[in-house]
């Protein structure tokens, strides 16, 4: 019996593992600013996501406040943390969880300042909740799984404003090269484990209305786990 306990345990933390592995979610890297020369401004951002696999998907509402900095010399500074409520289903188990996320981004203006490169540190927490059942001495117990995910790396990418009379659209494609630790947990076991580096893209464009000081923004990212769709409103300060 105990043979058959070790090898159920080994399980749900193999199956917890490539769902830290798949649910990879980096920050939305940047947005789109109103600011005219140098200055700085504050950005505040509520959005939807929607997040699925082959064997899960999840959805969530975030929200997110930034700040970014032009000095007017062609050097650009962007931060930005995130809050993300998710729920979803993998392989028929219920999920619950958030994920707090965060971008430093550096950046330099291409020959004007509608054309900027970034690059800088990111790094995402995300803890998610499944029920889950274990068989000890022929009797069922439910619990509850906590896989907790921390994935940390860089970000870079580019993005190009064109000016238009209502405001602007601004699209943008970035890259982020993450990994990190996981840590699964449940009243009987505890195990932790790396979570190999990856490669994610995500690419998406904002459309900024000058009269109301506020933009819509898309975002799409992709990994080998998993595709997400990101829709948000964000008003400048």
């Amino acid at each position: 019996m105990k043979l058959k306990n070790t090898l159920l345990a080994a399980t749900l933390i193999s199956s917890s593992l490539a769902l830290a592995e798949d649910i990879a979610i980096a920050p939305a890297p940047v947005a789109d600013d109103s600011i005219v020369g140098a200055g700085s401004e504050g950005r505040f951002t509520v959005g939807f996501m929607s997040y699925s696999g082959d064997s899960y998907e999840l959805s969530g509402a975030t929200l997110a406040i930034s700040m970014k900095d032009r000095n007017g010399e062609g050097m650009v500074t962007d931060g930005s943390l995130s809050l993300t409520g998710l729920s979803g289903d993998a392989s028929g188990t219920d999920i619950t969880g958030a994920m707090l996320g965060g971008n430093f981004l550096l950046g330099a203006e291409l020959g004007a300042p509608e054309g900027v490169i970034y690059v800088g540190p990111t790094a995402t927490l995300t803890a998610l909740n499944m029920d889950t059942i274990y068989v000890i001495n022929n009797t069922i117990f439910q619990d509850t799984m906590t896989i907790t995910t921390l994935l940390y790396g860089a970000t870079g990418g580019l993005q190009y404003k064109v000016n238009l009379p209502f405001g602007s659209i601004t699209p943008w494609f970035f890259a982020s090269y993450i990994g990190g630790t996981s840590n699964t947990e449940t009243t009987f076991t505890s195990s932790s484990a790396d979570v190999e580096f990856m490669t994610t893209t995500q690419f998406g464009f904002d459309i900024y209305f000058k009269d109301i000081g506020t933009s819509l923004s898309s975002m799409y990212q992709t990994t080998e786990g998993g595709n997400l769709l990101s829709l948000s409103a964000t008003f400048h300060f």
